[in-house]
């Protein structure tokens, strides 16, 4: 029962509610930058992603899950948060590629920054996808309908100031329609 699990600090713990509207759920992936996590629009009653900005070493959790900055590191937490609001607020106006989620929100809540976006959780990575094909692999055509629209996204991100930097089977994810997603995006300097 998720209910009764607890989310180890530093993530935020389970429904605490971000922006006024977000209620949190389970932490799925962690990087350099931050956590996302599942996540619930409370006013649109739906199912949504939720990306927080805690750079590994620059911040910790304070009362009330505020993001307390680590002494000596100011600077490079503002420099991190303002380079995450710049790629989720960029991503939020790319419109038109299939391969990239769709962001609703971005907004600064508990001393740091957050972007919503569209919910990716009924989906596999590539890596998990390719691993229940017997031959560990797919035809070109298959692969060719799948991965054609995330090399279009690619571009469109190039060209928007955007690199992703890890694009792999880990980062991409299938969803039930047959259509691959990119995720795990972060900023530069911290991802790994």
């Amino acid at each position: 029962n998720e209910n009764s699990e607890v989310q180890q600090a530093p993530y935020l713990p389970l429904k605490t509610v971000v922006g006024g509207k977000y209620l949190v759920g389970k932490k799925v992936s962690t990087n350099g930058d931050g956590s996302t996590y599942y996540g619930f629009d409370l006013e649109k009653k739906q199912a949504v992603m939720i990306r927080e900005c805690f750079p590994e070493g620059e911040v910790t959790r304070g009362d009330d899950n505020y993001c307390l900055v680590n002494v000596g590191r100011a600077a490079a937490f503002i420099d991190a948060k303002a380079k995450f609001t710049k790629l989720w607020n960029t991503l939020k106006h790319i419109r038109g590629c299939s391969a990239l989620a769709i962001v609703y929100d971005v907004f600064e809540f508990l001393g740091t920054a957050y972007a919503v976006s569209e919910y990716l959780g009924e989906g596999e990575t590539l890596r998990d996808y390719l691993l229940k094909n017997e031959q560990g692999y797919i035809l070109w055509d298959e692969a060719r309908v799948l991965l054609m629209p995330v090399l279009s996204a690619l571009g469109v991100l190039h060209e928007n100031g955007i690199v992703h930097g890890a694009i792999s089977p880990n980062s991409l994810i299938v969803g039930k329609d047959g259509r691959v997603k990119i995720a795990d995006f972060s900023i530069d300097d911290v991802r790994y």
